[in-house]
């Protein structure tokens, strides 16, 4: 049996989710478009829609946003298939491509490598003086190269208004080019809203994100803010050069540091929801789910740890300089001398104090070195050979 803590956790959590759902529902699949004004075009519920078209050579058919294909009594042969990441939007019309298709008999024509490939210009509306018996749409003109390895369509489909303006080319993940969270603006399945699949575990104190964007674009992006469901129990800091309000690029990406620590635990997962808010366009939404499966000690920041560190260096640094200028002077100033001598200062106090009493040197105090060097006076032996003579 749930307890009651537990049961209104998952009631709170699904309320959060559906009131996200409500404000905006990113597309559930690829098949997308963004209009000259970064307008959203949804086509999802089009996915497979066949659009044919009568030529010489057979019928054109091409299935929305997953192939193309050549279909005569002779068979089927496929023109490309759907490629997503291609997709662009020029003068008003969205342009799809499809590559990868069937490469016999364009072996020598320059197309080993990708294939058949097809460009599709769509255009919302209908065909220049026809109109569509399909409701959603049709082709228009369907031309092909001499080697019919290569095809454009111009197809026409009814769009809706458009939904949400996004940012183009704004992306988000986890590393300075990945796009996990975030691709072209729109929030990514498992970050529209929580699933347990995609929640930090309790031990993760922080995660990093790499924030990118068109240059043309970046100046519009503007500083994140954050919101936790429940509200309390979980610690949140935004850190790094993104929560500083710093524009992405492509070449300089932003980071942003979430910080987290567990002050309470809870039968259910907290839902961190980062909102980047940007001049003219919808704010970018994404879900960070964090599990508390108990309470975490407050951690000092690794600040402490490397200061700690540097004043060991630099007290090695010092201990190490004393003994090196000591060695220094002791090869200097006292490797030669012996006994009382060598004591620091001694020679200097001694030449300061025969010079201040006016005695002669050899009377006084005599250093090592001028012992050694002078000797007094002892009388000459003489040998018996000089005494009584030779021999």
């Amino acid at each position: 049996m749930w307890s009651a803590r537990s049961i209104d956790a998952v009631l709170l959590l699904v309320a959060f989710s559906f009131s996200l759902s409500r404000a905006f529902v990113p597309p559930s699949s690829k098949c997308y478009a963004l209009d000259g004004n970064y307008r959203l075009h949804d086509f999802t519920q089009w996915i497979g829609h066949q659009f044919e078209h009568s030529s010489n050579n057979g019928d054109f058919v091409l299935r929305f946003c997953k192939d193309v294909q050549l279909r005569s009594n002779k068979g089927y042969v496929n023109y490309g298939r759907f490629v997503p990441l291609l997709s662009t939007s020029e003068n008003g019309n969205f342009v799809q491509h499809y590559n990868q298709g069937d490469l016999q008999g364009c072996e020598n024509n320059g197309f080993d490598l990708s294939g058949r490939n097809s460009e599709v210009s769509v255009s919302c509306g209908r065909c220049d003086g026809t109109s569509c018996t399909d409701s959603f749409g049709c082709i228009c003109n369907v031309t092909s190269t001499q080697s019919s390895c290569s095809s454009k369509i111009v197809a026409a489909v009814k769009c809706s208004e458009g939904g949400p303006r996004v940012i183009k080319g704004f992306t988000v993940g986890f590393s300075p080019r990945g796009r996990e969270i975030v691709e072209n603006g729109i929030t990514q399945w498992g970050y529209d809203k929580f699933h347990s699949d995609y929640s930090f575990s309790t031990e993760q104190r922080a995660v990093s994100l790499y924030f990118t964007a068109p240059t043309a674009l970046s100046r519009f992006v503007k500083k994140p803010s954050f919101t936790v469901k429940p509200s309390k129990g979980l610690t949140v800091q935004l850190a790094g050069s993104a929560a500083e309000g710093e524009s992405p690029t492509t070449e300089s990406p932003t980071v942003l540091s979430v910080d987290w620590q567990c002050d309470k635990p809870t039968g259910g997962p907290y839902v961190v929801t980062v909102s980047v808010p940007a001049d003219g366009f919808n704010p970018v939404v994404f879900n960070l789910g964090k599990e508390c499966e108990h309470k975490q000690k407050s951690q000092d920041g690794g600040s402490s740890g490397w200061a700690t560190f540097g004043v060991i260096c630099l007290v090695v640094i010092l201990v190490l300089g004393c003994c090196c200028c000591g060695g220094f002077c002791y090869n200097t100033r006292v490797e030669h001398k012996h006994g009382f001598d060598a004591l620091p200062g001694v020679t200097t106090l001694a030449r300061y104090l025969d010079s201040a009493s006016g005695q002669a040197r050899s009377d006084g105090y005599r250093p090592a070195e001028d012992a050694s060097s002078t000797a007094p006076s002892r009388p000459t032996r003489t040998s018996d050979s000089s005494k009584y003579g030779t021999v």
